[in-house]
């Protein structure tokens, strides 16, 4: 069995040769119905009825082994859809987190920029202070000691 897709529409092809797209999947005319007593045009066909086919078992085979196939194809299929749209739902879910951590860490710089500068202001202030603090004790030493040896 193998599988192709083209655009928005999946085909699947068989073994036995049939194929189905995944548009009229479950529809009216693919085939295919949910009837296990009716035939490949659509039309639903007595299983005692004269409509049987004739020589047995073989037709039924390959339209019961085509049928499961299909059947498969299908269900994979919505399994894969399933997924997909999960994914994408987890998907959004990460943009949605993704932006409202941009935001956050946007906030964070800001924050952190400002506490870097009111520190580094403190810190300056705190620099000047001790310069201004270790001139006066110069200039109290130094200008008695001048004077002194002056006089």
């Amino acid at each position: 069995m193998y599988a192709q897709s083209t655009g928005s529409e999946f085909y699947a092809h068989n073994a036995a040769g049939y194929s189905f797209s995944s548009t009229n999947v479950g529809q009216q005319g693919n085939g295919f119905s949910s009837n296990p007593y009716s035939n490949p045009s659509g039309t639903s066909v007595d299983r005692h009825g004269d409509d049987a086919p004739s020589g047995g078992g073989r037709a039924d085979d390959k339209y019961s082994r085509a049928k499961n196939q299909v059947d498969e194809v299908v269900g994979i299929m919505q399994e894969n859809i399933n997924k997909v749209m999960e994914r994408e739902e987890r998907l959004g879910d990460l943009r949605n987190k993704t932006q409202d951590l941009e935001g956050k860490s946007q906030v964070f710089r800001k924050g952190a920029k400002q506490a870097h500068n009111i520190m580094w202001w403190k810190n300056m202030k705190l620099t000047i202070a001790i310069a201004v603090i270790v001139v006066i004790i110069i200039v109290v030493i130094v200008v008695p000691v001048v004077v002194s040896k002056n006089k």
